[in-house]
């Protein structure tokens, strides 16, 4: 063979193993891909409670039945929004486990107020003083002798309360009222203290007073600084006065610090927790391109969800240790008339983000079949939403069992058992078919507060008498 042969010969081969290289490349590219596209294998993470079945499940009122009332709670419901307070109140001494006794003088009249030896705490939930009559001087003597009193409403200045000013702690009142727009607690009254909380919604509602050298502040106005809780020593016991006037669930836990002043040590559950929800997560991703993303990203919808948004939350829950519930909506569609409703066919987004978020040690819940929420005809929406209402009872809880099992095909380790309504709305006839029909569903995440109309599901924390946890979300946005 000639030397000329020879390198011919080489050069043939090298150039064939280029070719080989290129291949090699391309087949591990598409190995790549082709497990990406079968979906992320995952472990879900073992940190999952145990729940209770529902019979033996305990609701939250049963949490201080049988114990001897400690607190006299006296009202007048026939004074102007009293029955209001009475409701926050109760639901705030039932989440301190305070058990009290109630004594509505429009119903019962002063003679029903009983000796107050067996109680170590008075709590007057009325403005107006003058219904108790001589009674108040019996409280006020029970006082200096070891009680102690709250006035959980900004009172009137009337005779009765003139009598007794001195023992609460006010050098003077005035006839008229202070706008509330904020309220600073002191740094030693509860957690949050020193800051200046604003309120949405301000107005006159805190009676005009100075305070005696002898009474201690622990919550003002952050404008006038004008007295919203005060501390008095009275003989041996001691009075509390609450002059905010304002009653909506934010303000619970003011009263609750305040309740508090009324003994030299108080215990109640605090959930030391925080739990992040991520709404329709995953879900078929959007088509098209939103207007905000194609002017600040350049990007379609579906490429900013997949390479800005989830890589930030990836991020995010890395640096702060968060473990996301993502509830899971299996289409965007609005047929609600399906005893047998299509299944996705699509699957890869699911399996993909779900997969990664379980690997994350996150869980799964539900959002819905579709956006649409359980509510049947007797719901209205009126002009706020487009929802449709679902057909029947069937249709509905047909749409339920269709996405746990869409989740279990997709994510069979998912074992999800929590349910976020979309818009926080669940009509009170789909709330009862949950805990009949959907033994699946464990938990219900709804929201805290209201917004002024019938459509959301308003929660309390609690278990409720059919063994489904109560689980508000406090925040949004």
């Amino acid at each position: 063979m000639s030397v000329v042969q020879h390198i011919r010969d080489r050069a043939g081969r090298f150039r064939w193993m280029g070719l080989l290289v290129v291949w090699a490349v391309f087949f591990v590219m598409a190995a790549v891909l082709l497990i990406e596209r079968a979906g992320v294998q995952y472990s879900a993470g073992q940190h999952k409670l145990g729940m209770l079945a529902a019979n033996d499940a305990v609701p939250a009122s049963s949490a201080i039945f049988g114990q001897k009332p400690t607190c006299l709670v006296i009202t007048d419901s026939d004074q102007a929004g009293v029955e209001d307070v009475k409701e926050q109140f109760d639901q705030i001494l039932l989440d301190m486990k305070i058990a009290h006794r109630d004594v509505d003088l429009a119903l019962d009249g002063a003679d029903a107020i009983p000796s107050l030896t067996s109680f170590d705490r008075v709590i007057l939930l009325m403005p107006s003083l003058d219904g108790l009559s001589t009674h108040l001087s019996d409280i006020m003597s029970w006082v200096s002798a070891g009680g102690s009193l709250m006035l959980a409403m900004p009172p009137d200045n009337s005779s009765y309360l003139q009598v007794i000013a001195s023992k609460l702690g006010i050098e003077s009142a005035g006839y008229d009222y202070v706008k509330v727009e904020s309220i600073v607690p002191s740094e030693d009254f509860m957690l949050g203290g020193g800051e200046r909380y604003e309120l949405s919604d301000p107005f006159d509602s805190s009676l005009s007073v100075s305070l005696r050298e002898t009474a201690r502040e622990w919550a003002k106005t952050g404008d006038a600084g004008a007295p919203l809780i005060w501390s008095n020593d009275c003989g041996s016991g001691r009075t509390v006065v609450c002059n905010i006037g304002i009653y909506d669930k934010v303000m619970r836990g003011f009263y609750a610090a305040a309740i508090s002043l009324l003994g030299d040590a108080t215990a109640y559950p605090v959930i030391n927790s925080a739990v992040f929800y991520l709404d329709d997560f995953p879900s078929p991703v959007p088509s098209g391109d939103g207007t905000y993303i194609k002017r600040d990203y350049g990007l379609s919808i579906a490429d900013f969800y997949t390479k800005v948004w989830w890589p930030d939350l990836q991020k995010l829950a890395q640096k702060y240790g968060i473990r996301y519930t993502g509830v899971m909506i299996e289409n965007y569609e609005d047929a609600v008339s399906q005893t047998e409703p299509a299944r996705q066919a699509d699957t890869t987004q699911f399996r993909y983000f779900g997969g990664m978020l379980l690997q994350m040690g996150g869980e799964l819940g539900f959002h819905g079949y579709n956006h649409q929420p359980l509510a049947l005809w007797d719901t209205d929406y009126g002009t706020l939403y487009v929802y449709k209402t679902w057909k029947n009872k069937e249709t509905l809880v047909a749409s339920l069992n269709e996405l746990i099992a869409f989740q279990d095909e997709v994510l069979p380790n998912a074992h999800g058992s929590v349910y976020v309504p979309p818009s926080n709305i669940l009509s009170a006839r789909a709330r009862k078919l949950i805990g009949t029909d959907v033994p699946r569903i464990k938990t219900i995440a709804s929201t805290y507060f209201e917004d002024g109309t019938d459509l959301p599901y308003v929660q309390e924390f609690g278990v409720a008498s059919d063994g489904i946890v109560e689980q508000p979300r406090i925040v949004s946005g």
